[in-house]
């Protein structure tokens, strides 16, 4: 039976020079990959949180290589669901249970910082709707 929660989770991992070196994007509830759960590893490894929150839409595009529709918007809902939880994570949105993405966890050791967050479905679907792959978002 399908649940009513659509709600997911985002864990980032950052290296000890603040550069992405993991990413899993999943279902709350049952823990299913959204997709591939780090569809965009190839795009994203070794780039700052600065870096992806200015990361032009246009460049996701390119990198899909002939995508199908399916693929291209799971690939834009990882890109924004990253950008909602770096936006927490960099101190730019609050990250409080009305925001794009709720802070649940952030942990560090000795190999760098992991951040886990919830993301609410609502806004990353209209930011993928309303882009026109125009690069400009």
């Amino acid at each position: 039976m399908p649940c009513s929660d659509i709600r997911e989770t985002i864990e980032i991992r950052l290296d000890i020079d603040d550069r992405v070196s993991a990413y899993r994007l999943n279902k709350l509830t049952c823990g299913a990959d959204v997709g591939k759960s780090d569809l965009l590893f190839d795009l994203i490894v070794g780039k700052t949180a600065e870096e992806l929150l200015d990361f032009p839409t246009h460049t996701l595009v390119r990198h899909l290589k002939d995508p199908d529709p399916t693929l291209e918007f799971l690939a834009f809902k990882h890109l924004f669901a990253i950008q909602a939880a770096l936006r927490v994570f960099t101190g730019v949105d609050p990250g409080n249970p009305t925001s794009e993405c709720t802070v649940t966890q952030i942990s560090n050791d000795f190999a760098g910082i992991e951040f886990t967050g919830i993301l609410a479905q609502a806004p990353i679907l209209e930011r993928i709707k309303a882009c026109g792959h125009c690069g400009t978002c």
